[in-house]
């Protein structure tokens, strides 16, 4: 989904994203979001222990392993799940037909910058977000199921 796409409520948005693609089993798609290339990502909150989860847009990696980018549309501070998975990286990752269960790595050094170059690749638009938040962000990887 572009920034300029983006709807003003997004914590709705995102509970009707997770809504329909748990009802379509991850087929089709809501808005401008396809959910052949969206990720629910579950982690565990790391101050209520409730389960938390978000949907993210993802890419692969060239072992297959999903890339998750932790911009937060570019703001200064990490977004939830990022720094849930700082405290516990156990997850549940849902994606079009396929549920499992992992632990996440928050990528450092060379695998962080060959994960970012890749992310950039796919998704030109968010190129930005780096200086704009004025922090590295986190890349991470979920091993494949």
């Amino acid at each position: 989904m572009s920034e300029t796409s983006a709807p003003k409520d997004m914590r709705e948005f995102n509970r009707n994203l997770v809504e329909k693609f748990r009802e379509t089993g991850g087929i089709g798609e809501l808005g401008p979001v396809d959910f052949g290339s969206l990720v629910l990502l579950t982690t565990t909150g790391r101050r209520s222990g409730e389960p938390r989860t978000v949907p993210l847009g993802a890419a692969r990696d060239a072992g297959d392993d999903l890339l998750l980018f932790a911009s937060n549309m570019g703001a200064a501070q990490e977004p939830d799940w990022c720094r849930n998975l700082r405290d516990d990286p156990h997850v549940t990752v849902e994606i079009t037909g396929l549920t499992w269960e992992t632990d996440a790595v928050i990528l450092e050094g060379a695998e962080r910058d060959d994960a970012y170059r890749r992310w950039i690749e796919m998704a030109p638009h968010v190129a930005a977000h780096e200086e704009q938040a004025g922090r590295t962000i986190p890349m991470v990887r979920i091993p494949a199921s």
